[in-house]
């Protein structure tokens, strides 16, 4: 008994006697790691110094048409929390923050706060912070530093702006105040109102043979909320929107909301702005204003419809408001009335078994989300070689005025056929002319095949 009770002292002393090492161990492994932490912050924030202060410089861009601007980069470090020491306070680390804007004229990037690293190969990499998430697709700049002189490429919108030559002219490392922010508001208000207003031109194409067009631009400004006063109150910051439209017909390009942005180069760009979030691959605009002249290239669903070639006629800034459903009426009626008739003629069946066939346009109201309703083109397909109401669908109609194209499918509210495979799901091809009279020269279609070929002229 006397021997268990020698051993358990001897173990108790033992374990007392590591833990006090382990403990004294902690103690020095912490206190060296606070070290190290502070000389890897005080390593960092060396580095950075070398950069930052104000850096000025020409952007220039051989491949595009971009007029050479200057432009000033501001550097600057901010510290932010990077965990808890063991005594409970902040841990805080280095980073590099910067704004970048023309000297020469305003843009909407130039509050966007730039995130980014410097490393000792000279590498500099600055992407924007915006609460979007998706903020380094609209501004981003990368490149190299090299004998305190910089040398980095600009990216915005997903495009290259140019090349930024500058030097450091300032080790000042200050951070911009928001003071800055509101005179930015006033530059970039300025410059949307020496565009904002209606412009009429032309669209044409001469690549693909397109018919030339007249069309219009109206350009208007539009407040968005932009973080918040002092005082409470909403910070607006003003920006570009804009409505495309040909003016001898209807798309469904006429009511996209367009959002972009100009500069003091005559550079502009916008693009359709919808819920669906890839409304760039529908509507596009991207050129200059040169001399009081628009020059744009015009995109619609990923092809290039047209160069837009415009003078401004009017600096009338008024959004689009409610009589715009007025105006759409009219320029649908316009279009739709004279495509109104009975349209007979003889169905070139697949199977061989020909028959007559006769499609009614019609003009009809349907109604709108924000009250009223607007004019909509409807069909009824009719097999003439049955008794009237037995082989007869609802159709609604797409119908592109430009082309002459025309797509017909069967309305979910129709009854259908009760022949067995009979149900018509389409009816495409173009209006043309016969003999002076506007016929329609189709190919129509069931669930399971082609069915024939229809040509069927306005009686």
């Amino acid at each position: 008994m006397k021997k268990i009770k020698g051993l358990l002292g001897i173990f108790l002393g033992v374990w007392m006697v590591a833990a006090s090492v382990g403990c004294s161990m902690g103690g020095g492994q912490a206190e060296d790691m606070r070290a190290q932490q502070a000389r890897d912050a005080k390593a960092l924030e060396d580095l950075y110094t070398k950069v930052q202060g104000r850096w000025i410089g020409t952007i220039s861009n051989a491949a595009s048409e971009l007029r050479s601007f200057e432009a000033e980069l501001l550097l600057y470090i901010n510290y932010v929390e990077d965990g808890i020491n063991p005594d409970g306070t902040s841990r805080l680390r280095p980073t590099l923050r910067g704004r970048f804007r023309p000297t020469e004229f305003v843009t909407e990037t130039d509050d966007m706060l730039l995130v980014g690293d410097y490393d000792r190969s000279g590498r500099l990499v600055l992407t924007a912070r915006t609460s979007a998430g998706d903020s380094s697709k609209l501004l981003s700049i990368r490149g190299l530093l090299t004998h305190g002189k910089m040398s980095v490429e600009v990216v915005r919108q997903g495009g290259v702006w140019g090349i930024f030559d500058a030097s450091r002219v300032s080790t000042d490392a200050s951070a911009p105040a928001g003071g800055e922010a509101e005179h930015s508001r006033e530059r970039l208000l300025k410059l949307y109102r020496s565009l904002e207003g209606r412009w009429v031109g032309t669209v044409s194409n001469a690549t693909s043979g397109l018919r030339s067009f007249e069309a219009e631009l109206i350009l208007y400004i539009y407040y968005i909320e932009d973080g918040m006063n002092p005082d409470g109150t909403p910070k607006l910051r003003p920006t570009l929107r804009g409505r495309f439209r040909p003016t001898e017909f209807v798309t469904e390009t006429d009511d996209m909301i367009l959002v972009g942005d100009y500069d003091h180069s005559g550079h502009l760009v916008l693009t359709a702005r919808t819920s669906a979030g890839d409304s760039s691959k529908l509507l596009s605009i991207r050129g200059f204003l040169n001399q009081g002249k628009l020059s744009v290239e015009v995109v619609r669903q990923g092809g290039v419809w047209g160069r837009f070639d415009a003078s401004r006629v009017s600096a009338d800034a008024s959004a689009p408001a409610g009589g715009e459903i007025t105006n759409t009426r009219d320029r649908l009626l316009k279009l739709y009335r004279p495509l109104e008739g009975r349209y007979v003629g003889v169905l070139r069946a697949t199977d061989g078994n020909d028959y007559r066939v006769a499609i009614s346009l019609v003009v009809m109201e349907q109604p709108v989300a924000t009250g009223g309703s607007i004019p909509v083109l409807a069909a009824q397909y009719q097999r003439l070689d049955a008794p009237a109401g037995v082989l007869e669908w609802a159709l609604t109609v797409d119908y592109n005025s430009q082309t002459g194209e025309v797509f017909m499918r069967e309305n979910a509210l129709s009854g259908g056929s009760s022949v067995p495979g009979g149900m018509i799901l389409s009816v495409v091809g173009r209006f043309i002319e016969v003999k002076g009279k506007k016929a329609l020269d189709v190919t129509v279609s069931n669930r399971a095949a082609v069915v024939g070929t229809l040509q069927a002229v306005r009686r």
